[in-house]
């Protein structure tokens, strides 16, 4: 995590206001030395090597998995591997397809953890009901499981009232019901 963290420190950097010299509307600039625009260049390279460094160990493994016979091909990458006769990515648009869905969910499941601690912390009669629909269905033994989902419909409403009381999207608005619910 702290190398996507690496990464996503360096984009956001790359693109905050006047980081960058605005080539799209003024192509001349790109001809000016890269140091009057603060290195962007190079600095947008770093991000780009960090990347890669960060993105292609993981298609290598799920490559090296599937050279190996595993049968196991349910991944979101393993379904664009299976159609890349038809979509010809290159290797290194499959690296950062890979990347886009680690950037994408890492500040909103970081985010909605802390809002979720957030509120067993100020409701924990809600957190103490939750824990026991969990001990009774799953028990101490294992961890939950996607196929649980269905039977722990207390533990789903809380996760769903959390995600309605500090919504992660950042032009969401928290916000009450209209009605008793």
């Amino acid at each position: 995590m702290r190398h996507l963290y690496a990464v996503l420190d360096g984009i956001s950097e790359i693109f905050e206001p006047g980081a960058t010299p605005p080539i799209d509307i003024f192509p001349f600039l790109a001809w000016l030395p890269e140091s009057l625009f603060n290195n962007w260049k190079s600095r947008a390279r770093e991000v780009a090597q960090t990347m890669d460094k960060v993105y292609g160990p993981l298609v290598d493994r799920v490559l090296k998995r599937r050279e190996s016979g595993s049968q196991f091909r349910e991944s979101y990458l393993d379904m664009v591997l299976d159609q890349q006769d038809k979509l010809q990515l290159t290797r290194h648009e499959i690296d950062l397809m890979v990347g886009n869905l680690l950037e994408g969910g890492s500040d909103t499941t970081s985010i909605m953890t802390i809002a979720f601690i957030q509120a067993m912390a100020l409701y924990p009669d809600v957190q103490k009901e939750a824990q026991k629909e969990i001990d009774a269905i799953i028990g101490e033994e294992r961890s939950p499981e996607w196929r649980d989902y269905e039977k722990l419909p207390y533990v789903a409403m809380v996760m769903k009232e959390t995600m309605r009381w500090r919504p992660v999207l950042p032009t969401a608005f928290p916000h009450a019901t209209s009605k008793g619910e």
